[in-house]
């Protein structure tokens, strides 16, 4: 078994014989680190957290020139940290919030070209069936970027059934099964994201205690369901009859009267928001 200063030494004379990335691949890693870890100007950072950052962002970069192109840490000040992995170092100092937003801006229009590039492979892909270990991977990258870049909220809808034929070719795992729910419950789809959890969740790339997670997922949903006919019997149909709603939906009479209550509530607001406005200047007053 090799010593840690073995293996030191091995990691570095690979890295040698490694080609250090461009200017402007160093820019993307920093925004890619500075965007997935929510990091700031004039940060604070540790040293074992550094560790982790470099491990997993740092590549061929010797660590000195990691620290001192994507954190702004000059070589004294990592001296310090790796000295006392207490000590608390100062990150950022010479990239402003205003470089960090631009940062962020860039790599999300570099993301949205990637995406429509890969999309039109993934596309392609599905329409011909070309099932082979290659293709698999590339609609895997497809989804991973969707799901790093998109919120659900704002997936395009036109979208939803390329998204569910891309997750089964690729025969995705939790993740993608949750993102899929995810986007459909954004949509108010309740029942397309429910009926996909059920049709998904044996997959190969499932967990067993992953599918604990998505019959949960599948729960909650359901509920949802439940509540948003009831809703819907109250104030779209209105059904008054609480033993009736009670049966129709499954959900118990308390949760009814909540839901009467509050949406009765909401209704008042937009109904009465100038004598709302006026009620709240005469307590200021």
């Amino acid at each position: 078994m090799k010593s840690p200063k073995a293996k030191k030494y091995q990691r570095t004379q690979i890295l040698l014989n490694e080609k250090l990335p461009t200017d402007e691949e160093i820019e993307k890693i920093k925004a890619t680190m500075i965007i997935n870890n929510n990091l700031h100007t004039n940060g604070k950072m540790q040293y074992p957290e550094f560790t982790k950052y470099y491990l997993k962002y740092g590549g061929v970069m010797p660590e000195d020139m990691f620290a001192q192109r994507t954190l702004d840490i000059e070589r004294v000040a990592l001296c310090e940290m790796r000295e006392d992995e207490n000590n608390e170092i100062p990150i950022l100092l010479d990239t402003t919030e205003d470089e960090i937003q631009k940062l962020k801006e860039k790599m999300q229009k570099d993301s949205t070209k990637t995406i429509a590039r890969l999309q039109k492979r993934v596309e392609d892909i599905i329409e011909k069936y070309s099932y082979t270990e290659l293709n698999v991977g590339i609609v895997k990258k497809y989804l991973d970027m969707v799901q790093e870049n998109v919120v659900p909220k704002n997936f395009d809808k036109s979208k939803l059934d390329f998204l569910k034929e891309s997750i089964e070719f690729a025969q995705g795992g939790r993740k993608d099964i949750e993102y899929f729910a995810q986007v459909c419950i954004a949509f108010r789809q309740y029942q397309k994201a429910n009926r996909f959890i059920s049709e998904n969740i044996d997959n190969a790339t499932v967990k067993k205690e992953e599918r604990a997670k998505l019959r949960e997922l599948q729960k909650s949903i359901t509920h949802t369901i439940k509540r948003e006919k009831a809703i819907n019997m109250i104030y779209e149909d209105g059904v008054t009859d609480i033993p009736l709603i009670m049966k129709e939906t499954g959900l118990p009479e308390t949760e009814i009267l909540q839901i009467r209550k509050i949406k009765t509530i909401e209704k008042e607001k937009l109904q009465n928001p100038v004598s709302k406005r006026n009620g709240d200047n005469k307590e200021e007053k």
